[in-house]
């Protein structure tokens, strides 16, 4: 449900709710620079926020995680129900907001942005908001690489094992998914990068709301059937043969598409250990990321789904929780076979 904007159209309104000096001036300098976003007005403090969004009627609203405090949520819950407005929640690296932030998300709230903390930040930080925006209004194509292809079905050996592309913008969606699977399960494992600071929340969050087990991707973990391995650092995750065992792995290297850990490198590598046991499964908000991996589960032989597919498809499985095991997909494979 984006909102284009082109230079033949109106520009894209704006209103700032308690930002700090700094972000609303660097916000102001990008409206002024750029003709494509306006800001329609600005509140000190949150007592007339709904009013003015009223009022004003802006497409995006900026606010301030530190400001809105406990009143975030409901704020959120109360904007969502008033209006269609995109709302992203600004928050700083000071490990006090990322559990509202992230309820946030669950709430309805569209992304997050951190806020700078350099000099440098701040310079490349109307950039940053300029992108984010156009990416969020402009919508994404995840639902376009997500193909019909083979089916998984009830009489089919079950997948081995889940694999994840998520973001902030999908973790509402996520939490929604995980939420509504029983075990027995496969092992998910799950590409989230979020901002510095937020991993811990992220699981907390995700494990108050989930049957499954939700837990920190280690490396040469073995994935187990109920648990679902987050990855949402500064490294990417990997699934790798090794002898007769599938085991995670992380690893730096260049962010891919702007992203670490990156869906295409997760995706990529679980293709080339588990084959036609793989169901891949895409959320909204990655952008280009995901597109190329989703093409290499399929290329391999596995399935790749939007979440509502994926949750039917994991619902009906008639198999119990000893047959999801990544380590029998990988007998047979040699430890040369590292992807």
């Amino acid at each position: 449900m984006g909102v284009r904007s082109t230079m033949s159209e109106p520009a894209v309104r704006i209103l700032l709710a308690d930002l700090p000096e700094a972000a609303a001036a660097a916000v102001r300098n990008l409206s002024a620079a750029d003709g494509r976003w306006e800001v329609v007005g600005e509140t000190r403090g949150i007592a007339n926020i709904l009013e003015l969004a009223a009022e004003r009627r802006p497409h995006v609203l900026l606010i301030d995680a530190a400001g809105a405090g406990g009143e975030l949520l409901p704020l959120v819950s109360d904007l969502q129900s008033q209006s269609r407005v995109q709302i992203i929640v600004l928050s700083s690296d000071n490990g006090k907001s990322p559990i509202r932030v992230l309820k946030a998300l669950c709430e309805g709230a569209a992304d997050v942005l951190a806020l700078p903390q350099s000099a440098e930040e701040w310079m490349a930080f109307p950039q940053r908001l300029a992108a984010l925006l156009h990416d969020l209004l402009e919508g994404d194509d995840t639902e376009s690489c997500i193909t019909t292809g083979r089916r998984f079905d009830s009489a089919s050996t079950p997948p081995a094992c889940v694999v994840v592309g998520a973001s902030t913008r999908s973790f509402g969606e996520l939490t929604n998914l995980l939420a509504t699977l029983e075990p027995p399960q496969p092992p998910l494992l799950i590409a989230l990068p979020l901002p510095t600071g937020f991993s811990d929340s992220a699981i907390e969050v995700l494990n108050s709301r989930s049957q499954l087990t939700v837990l920190s991707a280690e490396p040469h973990a073995v994935p187990q059937a109920n648990h679902v391995y987050l990855a949402c650092g500064e490294n990417h995750l990997m699934l790798r043969c090794w002898g007769s065992f599938g085991k995670l792995f992380l690893r730096g290297g260049e962010p891919v598409h702007g992203r670490r850990p990156a869906a295409d490198v997760l995706f990529r590598s679980a293709a080339g250990v588990l084959g036609p046991r793989l169901l891949g499964v895409l959320l909204h908000g990655a952008g280009p990321d995901g597109i190329a991996g989703c093409r290499a589960v399929e290329a391999a032989g596995g399935m790749v789904m939007n979440a509502a597919h994926a949750r039917t498809l994991l619902a009906a499985q008639d198999s119990n929780a000893g047959g999801y095991a990544v380590q029998s997909a990988c007998i047979g494979k040699s430890r040369s076979a590292l992807v």
